[in-house]
């Protein structure tokens, strides 16, 4: 899984239980690979996992069908399955063993090139899910947008910032459709 969030995947945890204490593990377990930083949002509560699934892509702004929903709970599964069709569940079986080579044969973290970009997308999205929190704290948006210190510059379009400059246009394109 941490090999996922290096190649760009948003990992997030989906937690039915206290949040203190779904996080411990992150936090302490000697032997955990995945650290809480490695995870862009972490809803831990005692709500139904449809709802909580709702709140992590409003988070990260993402598409319901961007979602790929893991848990070794088969009534979860299905809740999750029945409840938010658009959303991929993957099945695990009984044998925990067998969990990581389920995870990577199902073929929903295909792709058919990895760019610099890709390298830094789950960071983004944490970013992303971090100024979501931190937005939510003010009662309006121009308070928001001033507390941000945000500037900008303008220049010229040149050689050393095409890749760039292609990169925000085609951004910008995926909004007109």
């Amino acid at each position: 899984v941490l090999t996922l969030r290096e190649r760009g995947i948003i990992l997030a945890v989906c937690s039915k239980n206290t949040d203190e204490v779904a996080r411990e593990p992150f936090r302490s377990h000697p032997d955990m690979v995945l650290k809480e930083s490695d995870i862009a949002i972490f809803q831990a509560n005692w709500q139904d996992k449809p709802s909580n699934i709702k709140a992590i892509a409003e988070g990260l702004n993402i598409g319901l069908d961007s979602l790929v929903f893991v848990d070794d709970n088969p009534v979860e599964r299905a809740h999750v399955r029945a409840t938010l069709p658009e959303v991929a569940v993957l099945e695990l079986g009984d044998n925990p063993t067998n969990y990581t080579w389920l995870i990577s044969a199902a073929g929903y973290f295909e792709s058919v090139s990895f760019s610099d970009e890709d390298k830094v997308r789950a960071q983004a999205y944490e970013e992303e899910a971090k100024r979501v929190a931190v937005k939510d704290e003010f009662e309006n948006i121009s308070d928001y947008l001033n507390s941000l210190n945000m500037q900008i510059q303008f220049a010229c379009f040149d050689e050393l910032n095409r890749h760039r400059i292609t990169q925000l246009i085609n951004k910008t394109n995926q909004f007109i459709n």
